[in-house]
């Protein structure tokens, strides 16, 4: 074999030795890659085991990383929810509570950066800031998931419940954009059977309901007067 053919043949098994280091470095890439993204998703679920005090500690001990997924992001946001709404979280001490909301809220950010759009995280968020009576933040947050979600009643009918218990709290521009939530829930049967204990009970939300409706079509306005009798009667 002269020269040539032997420098032919040792690149051609450099060129496959390299190939093969190049598949087996890929592969290792994938592996890991995998295990990162197993964990980021498993972790909401894992934080969201146990009892409500477990869940709590965790949250407050523990590395909150941002899921992948939107699921895994819903369910990280639920789970802040839970931590951070009731009657436990009205008595825990401030400072675990306050530990525990700025998490959540990191973690919030981080999901509006990765997906602007979602509008229950923006609602999430919205109600993290009014806890901690950051106002004008929560106004913020509470009108973009207003404008991220006009037409999603499920996120509509939580919106108007945090607006309710915050109306005196509202700017301008978050209100009027409530009165539109109003509107989406008052024309349909499940949107106000959400609604009508608070119709019974609160005199100043039925008042603004009832100018919301009044603007309404005639047989929306029927029909939300049916509707409210047979919440009412359900109730």
């Amino acid at each position: 074999m002269d020269k040539e053919s032997s420098n032919m043949v040792i690149t051609k098994l450099l060129s496959r030795r390299l190939g093969h280091l190049i598949v087996v470095a890929a592969a290792l890439v994938l592996i890991i890659s995998g295990g990162l993204l197993v964990r980021l998703e498993a972790a909401p679920y894992f934080w969201g085991s146990g009892s409500v005090n477990a869940r709590f500690e965790r949250l407050r001990t523990q590395e909150v990383p941002l899921p992948v997924s939107i699921h895994g992001v819903r369910v990280a946001t639920d789970v802040c929810l839970v931590a951070l709404s009731g009657l436990r979280a009205t008595l825990r001490p401030q400072e675990p509570l306050a530990q525990v909301r700025r998490k959540c809220l990191a973690l919030m950010e981080e999901a509006i950066a990765a997906m602007p759009t979602d509008s229950y995280t923006w609602y999430a968020g919205a109600f993290m800031h009014f806890q901690a009576d950051a106002v004008e933040t929560g106004n913020h947050w509470l009108a973009m998931s207003q404008r991220t979600g006009p037409a999603e009643q499920w996120i509509a009918e939580v919106r108007v419940a945090l607006a309710e218990e915050n109306f005196e709290r509202l700017d301008d521009a978050t209100r009027a954009l409530h009165l539109a939530d109003l509107g989406l829930l008052a024309a349909s049967q499940r949107g106000v059977a959400s609604i009508a204990l608070r119709y019974v009970n609160d005199e100043a939300f039925r008042e603004r309901i009832t100018e919301v409706v009044e603007t309404l079509d005639p047989a929306i306005q029927q029909r939300f007067v049916q509707n409210v009798r047979a919440a009412a009667a359900a109730l």
